[in-house]
């Protein structure tokens, strides 16, 4: 486990942006996502874009709990999401 947040660091170390698909974070789960918010937080100009119907209320509590991260709801389903072009990339 420790060799793969290793290397989503690295990897989020030189993103522009960070998708996060039907992901609901919940807080129950925070142990698992919270080390990789953090390490997107550390970016230049970090961006995380939800890609969920719920998308909205997921962002609206993350906004709070990681205040430095640009945070993005696309309320609506990963196909539409793709049918549109991607929006929001």
């Amino acid at each position: 486990v420790r060799e793969m947040y290793k290397k989503a660091s690295e990897l989020l170390a030189a993103c522009d942006v960070l998708v996060a698909i039907g992901y609901s974070f919940s807080p129950h789960d925070c142990a698992s996502y919270t080390p990789i918010l953090r390490t997107l937080s550390w970016s230049s100009s970090p961006r995380l874009l939800i890609v969920a119907p719920d998308a909205a209320g997921i962002a609206e509590r993350l906004v709070a709990e990681h205040p430095r991260i640009e945070i993005k709801p696309v309320p609506t389903r990963f196909s539409e999401w793709v049918g549109g072009g991607f929006p929001g990339i």
